[in-house]
C-alpha cells in the first residue's frame, strides 16, 4: 500500500523530562532506578537484588538503559526522516553500554 513507517524497539526506557513534569511513578514502586535513589535519599532502607549468580563481572543482571528524552529526540527525528520521502526505518533504540545492576546501584 505504499505506507512508510518507523519501528522502533526501545531498551530501558528510563528517567523524566529535566523539569520533572512527566515521568513514571509507581506504587508500589519496582523500578531499580528510582528505588536506588529512594534508598540513596533515606526513603528505603535497602533494596533487594534478584539474581547475583549471571555471568556477568558482578554476577548481576546487564541491562541497557536509555533516557526518555534521548527516546523522544529519536521519534522526531524517525518522524523527520520520514518526511523526506525515506523508506521504512526500523531501529533499535539503546546506548550500547550495558550496565549491571550493581554499576547501577553504585552510581546513584
Amino acid at each position: 500500500y505504499g505506507i512508510k513507517n518507523a519501528a522502533l524497539r526501545y531498551f530501558n526506557a528510563c528517567g523524566a523530562d529535566q523539569d520533572g513534569e512527566t515521568g513514571e511513578l509507581h506504587d508500589p514502586e519496582t523500578h531499580l532506578i528510582p528505588l536506588a535513589i529512594q534508598a540513596a535519599i533515606g526513603r528505603k532502607d535497602n533494596i533487594k537484588v534478584f539474581g547475583n549468580d549471571y555471568e556477568t563481572p558482578d554476577g548481576t543482571a546487564l541491562r541497557d538503559y536509555i533516557h526518555v528524552s534521548d527516546l523522544a529526540i529519536a521519534h522526531v527525528k524517525a518522524l523527520q526522516f520520514l518526511l523526506k520521502g525515506s523508506n521504512s526505518i526500523y531501529a533499535n533504540l539503546g546506548t550500547g553500554k550495558a550496565l549491571s545492576v550493581m554499576d547501577v546501584i553504585s552510581s546513584v
